[in-house]
């Protein structure tokens, strides 16, 4: 009997976990461009793990991938310490650096964050415009 006393409580362990948002870590060169061979809107974050403000807008950006008007893009993240080649390959200078990719276009890349408060609000306008998103 205890041990279905314990079940739901491992449960609520488990759960929330699981659901940090839909934003996927890229390690290699091939989970990137498998992942853009999809040839869906996504938008790929460079940070690393020593980079302050990479750590503060990191709960919005993974809030952002679980927003429901922004379900068709893809969030993708890069640790630049972890995938050196990727940085190199699109000419990553600073982070975080933000590319909005749609097919093999790179639509626009952004260096860095201008405010902590309007972070949030300011991808999200950045996204629906550079994808061409509906405000349904």
């Amino acid at each position: 009997m205890k041990k279905l006393r314990l079940l739901p409580l491992a449960c609520l362990v488990i759960v929330p976990a699981m659901l940090q948002g839909r934003v996927l870590d890229v390690s290699s060169e091939q989970e990137y461009e498998a992942i853009l061979s999809q040839r869906q809107p996504t938008l790929v974050k460079f940070a690393a793990n020593w980079c302050g403000v990479c750590n503060r807008v990191k709960a919005a950006f993974e809030e952002l991938s679980d927003d429901s008007e922004l379900q068709g893009v893809k969030f993708v993240q890069v640790d630049i310490d972890k995938a050196p080649e990727l940085r190199k390959k699109n000419g990553i200078v600073g982070v975080p650096s933000f590319i909005f990719i749609q097919g093999n276009a790179h639509l626009k890349e952004s260096v860095g964050v201008k405010s902590l408060k309007t972070f949030k609000d300011d991808l999200r306008n950045d996204i629906h415009t550079v994808f061409n998103l509906s405000d349904e």
